[in-house]
């Protein structure tokens, strides 16, 4: 469905953006046990700044495994052949069911420790929602296998903001984080890494599809682990 006219179209998309980086590591940070004298209750978190990579093609669409992330920015341009996309559509998404790795940009990686809040950046190309700058999605989260936050059957919202030429930029939050995998019965622990994923579906298919960029110096779309600040949409878990 989706083979060099959509990898050729991604290439032209990227050579039109110019964007900084993402900002530095922070500090640490108590969220449980303040308010008791022990430390046997006290869970430290700590703010890692990772960036999206692309898998073994620039298609996410059509890799063998999807696009990860690590902690080291993107350092080439698209001129020099870095960057990825992909490519999500709605009315396939409504068609064949939501949340398939074909179909909607999906992103998995790793993180060890606890984890609070999980703060997404990501370069798009879309024409959704100029009026009201927003994008209508679906969103999933998944920690170790287990699902932690679905969108109901109301779309969640994330605001659009001008990323620089055509590139738009469009930014959420997971809040709640540690409490949502201690339900879901994730295991817990400072030495413990986790397998995060993340889907985005687009919701409408007239206003919302979109192609998802990445991996290069004009796009470098990032995740934050356990952010002191909430960015964008703010997703309590």
């Amino acid at each position: 469905m989706m083979r060099k006219p959509l990898a050729l179209a991604l290439g032209a998309a990227l050579s039109l953006t110019a964007l900084p980086a993402a900002a530095a590591d922070g500090d640490c940070r108590q969220i449980r046990g303040a308010a008791t004298t022990t430390t046997a209750d006290d869970v430290q978190v700590c703010q890692q700044d990772s960036w999206l990579v692309e898998a073994d093609s620039k298609v996410g669409n059509q890799a063998s495994t999807v696009p990860t992330w690590d902690t080291s920015a993107p350092t080439a341009s698209v001129a020099a052949g870095a960057g990825g996309g992909y490519l999500g559509l709605a009315a396939v998404a409504q068609q064949t069911g939501r949340h398939t790795q074909q179909n909607d940009a999906t992103f998995e990686g790793t993180f060890t420790g606890d984890i609070d809040t999980i703060a997404w950046t990501m370069y798009l190309f879309t024409s959704a929602r100029q009026a009201d700058a927003t994008q209508a999605v679906s969103l999933q989260l998944q920690i170790d296998g287990k699902t932690v936050y679905l969108t109901g059957e109301t779309a969640d919202r994330t605001p659009l903001s001008a990323g620089g030429n055509a590139v738009q930029k469009t930014e959420f939050t997971f809040t709640n984080v540690y409490a949502a995998m201690e339900k879901a019965g994730v295991q817990l622990g400072d030495g413990v890494e986790h397998t995060v994923r993340l889907s985005v579906s687009q919701w409408f298919s007239v206003n919302d599809n979109a192609v998802y960029v990445y991996d290069t110096t004009e796009a470098p779309s990032s995740v934050v682990f356990n952010a002191t600040k909430s960015t964008g949409a703010v997703i309590k878990l």
